[in-house]
């Protein structure tokens, strides 16, 4: 089995569905848009050049081979960034979900990032972590999970304490994550 592939998001249950996961992003992304995501279609793609393209993909095959190398858990590869073709008017930053990769959300999102060629993608990449609802199996994680259920009011996730401290690191890099966009100059309100 490969690694983050067919696997279950944030505990859901609910698995990715091709352009749905573009469409709900631009909807709740893109509010300043005037029309409505799913009538993109009539507007003009815009291409990259084949060495943008060859570029791009080089550097996802090598962040990609990042990712696999064996680590001890708690430590992850860097965020897998695709920067944008011209000058930077806004970012994403997107977190997968528990058992999931950054490539895989890279790979579904591929259709927005083409329609968003001046925006730059952040997709972080959680650390391998002991899940206690996986008898302690290391997944990529933001956090612990005592039930491998989705977490929802009333849940044993929900009100959970942060007892390891996971979710804190993880609010902190993600902080850290915006605070470096914006010293590159890109308004925290974008």
């Amino acid at each position: 089995q490969t690694e983050g592939h067919g696997r279950r998001f944030g505990g859901s249950g609910l698995y990715a569905q091709g352009n749905d996961v573009a469409g709900h992003m631009d909807s709740a992304a893109c509010s300043d848009m005037t029309t409505p995501p799913h009538h993109h279609g009539h507007q003009r793609k815009e291409v990259p050049p084949p060495a943008q393209k060859r570029a791009r993909r080089q550097a996802a095959a090598a962040a990609h081979l990042a990712w696999r190398l064996p680590m001890t858990p708690g430590t992850h590869a860097p965020d897998l960034t695709f920067e944008p073709a011209g000058a930077c008017t806004a970012a994403v930053v997107w977190l997968h979900g528990l058992g999931d990769a950054a490539e895989n959300w890279a790979t579904r999102l591929e259709a927005a990032r083409s329609r968003r060629p001046n925006w730059k993608w952040v997709h972080c990449r959680a650390p391998e972590r002991p899940i206690r609802c996986y008898g302690s199996q290391l997944e990529t994680a933001w956090g612990d999970f005592a039930d491998a259920g989705a977490v929802r009011v009333g849940s044993r996730d929900y009100d959970a304490r942060d007892a390891k401290g996971w979710y804190k690191q993880s609010i902190a890099a993600v902080h850290a994550t915006v605070r470096g966009l914006v010293t590159q100059g890109i308004p925290l309100r974008r």
